[in-house]
C-alpha cells in the first residue's frame, strides 16, 4: 500500500475556497443591425423565450421614449428607431424570477436580452465510482481522482469554483473525523501516523447537480508526491501543493440530466480514459503591483481539454512562480490555455487566454476598480485603456443549502465603456425593490482579440472578435440599499 496524507486535500480545499463566481451569462445583451426601421428586442433565459417581460427604452438623459411588454413569443417591436435620437438609446429588460438586465448603449436595432434566472437553491446528487485511476508503483506517490462538472466559457471566465471543488463535505475516519470535499476519490491506501499504519478508502464521489439541470461531467485522475506535500503543509505553503499534483488522464460523460427532486440521488460511474501526454513548457512574466497595492495575490496557468465548443475541462494547473515550468496537456496542438491572476481575498480576478505555444507568459498586473454609493448614484469604474466592454452587476450574497455561497445578480448593466455609469432613471424608478437588499457590487472589463471565447450567440454584436481578456472586481458594501 502506498503513504498518503489525507492534509493535502484540506489544503487543496483551503487554497481554493468555496465561494462561487457568478454563472449566469458574460454578456446578457448586445445589439446587431438588421433591415427593420425598428428597434426589435428579444427576451429570452438560458431555455426559453420569456413573454410579458417588461421593456423600458429610455433617451441617454433618462427620458423614457417607449414602455412596453414582450409578445407570447418574447420579441417587442418599438415604435422608436435609432435615428433622431441624440446620444443613443438605452434599454432595460425584466422579467419574474430573473435578474434585471441594462444594454445602455444599443448599436443596432436588432437587442437580444439573456436574463439570468434567479437561483433556485434545490439540488439532486450525483454519486458513483470512478474508473481507471491513474496508479503508480512507487511508494512516495499517492492516487487521487476527482468528478467535477465540465466548465462553460462563462463559469471559467468567472473563476466559478463550485464547478470544480465540491462545496459538501464527506468524513472519513482518520485518527477522528476528517472533512474532505465530497467529489474526491481516494483508493484504498495506507499511511503511517506518528509510526501506526492507517488505512484510508473512499471510492464513492458525490457531486451537486441544480434538479433538472442538463450538464456534462469529467473525471480527473493523477498522482502527488506524499513527502513534499507533507513539508509544504508543515511549512504552511499550501499554494505549493497545486505544483504537486500530477495530472495524468482525464474523461468526460454525454449530457446528463440531473434528477428534478432536491436530495434524489444519480448513479453515475465515471471513467477516466484520455491520457494526459504532451508537454508544454513556458516561462513565468513578472505580476506587478497595481490598483490593489501590495495586496497578497496569486498566478495560475491551467492547460484546457475542449471536447467541443465553449465546453472545457482543465488537464493541468499549477502556480506561476519561479519553479514554474510549463503545463501538461492531452494534445498541445489542440490544448487551450488559460492565466489567472486574484487577491487572495478574491476581490480581484484577470483571465487571460494564451496561444498553448507562448514559451514566456507576458508581464501582468490588476487594474480595475469600482466606486459605489447607491444604486441612484453615478457608478464609476475605471480599469484598462484597452477594455472595450464593461458589465456591472449588483448583487445580494446567499449561502447555500449545501454549504456554499453564491452571487445572485439582482441587476446587471452591459455598458460598452468606463467612467461614470448610470442605472436608466425610469426603469430603476419602477424596479426600485430589485435592488433593496444589493451586498455587493462588481465590474467585468473585457478587452478583445482573436483567443478566448464569444459570451454571445453572435459574434457580430461584439464586433466579431472574441473576449480574450477578462478582469473582475468585486466590492462588498457596508450597508444594503
Amino acid at each position: 500500500m502506498k503513504s498518503f496524507s489525507v492534509g493535502i486535500l484540506s489544503a487543496i480545499l483551503a487554497t481554493l475556497g468555496n465561494v462561487a463566481w457568478a454563472a449566469a451569462p458574460l454578456v446578457p445583451a448586445t445589439s446587431t443591425t438588421n433591415n427593420s426601421s425598428k428597434i426589435e428586442v428579444s427576451v429570452r433565459d438560458e431555455k426559453n423565450v420569456l413573454p410579458g417581460a417588461g421593456i423600458w427604452m429610455e433617451d441617454q438623459n433618462g427620458k423614457l421614449l417607449e414602455k412596453g411588454t414582450t409578445s407570447e413569443n418574447g420579441t417587442f417591436v418599438s415604435q422608436v428607431g435609432l435615428e433622431g435620437i441624440t446620444g443613443g438609446i438605452q434599454i432595460t429588460a425584466a422579467a419574474s424570477g430573473h435578474s434585471v438586465v441594462s444594454l445602455l448603449q444599443i448599436t443596432g436595432n436588432k437587442v437580444e436580452f439573456i436574463l439570468p434566472q434567479n437561483f433556485n437553491d434545490q439540488f439532486a446528487i450525483l454519486s458513483g465510482s470512478m474508473k481507471g485511476l491513474q496508479e503508480s508503483d512507487d511508494e512516495s506517490e499517492a492516487t487521487l481522482g476527482m468528478v467535477s462538472k465540465a466548465f462553460s466559457a462563462t463559469e471559467l471566465a468567472n473563476l466559478e469554483i463550485s464547478s470544480l471543488i465540491s462545496p459538501m463535505k464527506d468524513t472519513l475516519d482518520i485518527l477522528g473525523p476528517r472533512k474532505v470535499p465530497s467529489n474526491l476519490v481516494i483508493p484504498d491506501q495506507t499511511f503511517p501516523i506518528f509510526f501506526v499504519p492507517v488505512k484510508v478508502n473512499k471510492p464513492i464521489y458525490r457531486f451537486p447537480a441544480p434538479t433538472g439541470s442538463v450538464s456534462r461531467y469529467f473525471g480527473a485522475s493523477g498522482l502527488v508526491d506524499v513527502q513534499a506535500t507533507v513539508n509544504a503543509l508543515r511549512n504552511d505553503q499550501p499554494w505549493e501543493i497545486i505544483n504537486l499534483l500530477q495530472f495524468k488522464k482525464v474523461g468526460m460523460t454525454a449530457p446528463i440530466t440531473a434528477p428534478r427532486n432536491a436530495n434524489e440521488i444519480l448513479n453515475l460511474d465515471v471513467t477516466t480514459n484520455v491520457v494526459i501526454k504532451d508537454t508544454m513548457p513556458m516561462q513565468s512574466g513578472e505580476v506587478r503591483d497595481g490598483i490593489e497595492g501590495n495586496a497578497a495575490k496569486r498566478r495560475l496557468a491551467l492547460s484546457l481539454w475542449e471536447p467541443e465548443a465553449d465546453l472545457f475541462i482543465p488537464t493541468d494547473i499549477k502556480l506561476v512562480d519561479g519553479s514554474f515550468k510549463g503545463l501538461v496537456a492531452i494534445d498541445k496542438s489542440t490544448a487551450k490555455m488559460v492565466e489567472v491572476l486574484a487577491t487572495e481575498e478574491g476581490d480581484r480576478f484577470r483571465s487571460e487566454w494564451h496561444l498553448a505555444s507562448i514559451a514566456k507568459l507576458p508581464n501582468v498586473t490588476l487594474q480595475a476598480s469600482i466606486d459605489y454609493q447607491g444604486a441612484d448614484k453615478p457608478i464609476t469604474l475605471t480599469g484598462s485603456a484597452d477594455a472595450k466592454l464593461s458589465v456591472i452587476r449588483l448583487e445580494e450574497i446567499q449561502k447555500t443549502s449545501i454549504g456554499g455561497k453564491r452571487y445572485e445578480e439582482k441587476w446587471v448593466v452591459v455598458a460598452p465603456k468606463t467612467g461614470a455609469i448610470r442605472l436608466p432613471t425610469q426603469a430603476l424608478h419602477d424596479l426600485k425593490d430589485s435592488v433593496a437588499k444589493v451586498s455587493n457590487v462588481s465590474a467585468d472589463m473585457m478587452e478583445m482579440g482573436t483567443l478566448g471565447f464569444s459570451a454571445s450567440d453572435s459574434e457580430e454584436a461584439l464586433g466579431g472578435n472574441r473576449i480574450q481578456i477578462v478582469e473582475k472586481v468585486r466590492k462588498a458594501l457596508k450597508t444594503a440599499e
